[in-house]
């Protein structure tokens, strides 16, 4: 689950669908592309944080400039877990 999902998650559960945002518009809301590209976003920040992708979305050839140890990756892997898994208990 990415961060597309979670802003979805959390705009549905306030009432505020895709398709009562499409009424008030009249038009398509890009809705899916913007989730799409948040999910991107986390993604890539993801590989980031814990060493493993590049430092410009989209790029995986560069390595990542910013030394990250084995037990600070680990560490942001829990905390990142523990945030995804809070959403996850809260949609249930």
């Amino acid at each position: 689950m990415g961060l597309g999902d979670l802003v979805e998650s959390a705009l549905v559960a306030v009432g505020v669908t895709k398709e009562r945002v499409e009424s008030l518009l009249g038009q398509n809301c890009g809705c899916e592309q913007r989730k799409q590209r948040l999910n991107q976003l986390s993604a890539w920040a993801y590989r980031v944080i814990v060493g493993g992708g590049s430092l410009a979305p989209g790029e995986d050839s560069k390595p990542v400039i910013l030394p990250v140890t084995e037990e600070k990756a680990e560490e942001h892997r829990k905390y990142l877990d523990a945030i995804t898994g809070d959403w996850q208990e809260a949609k249930k």
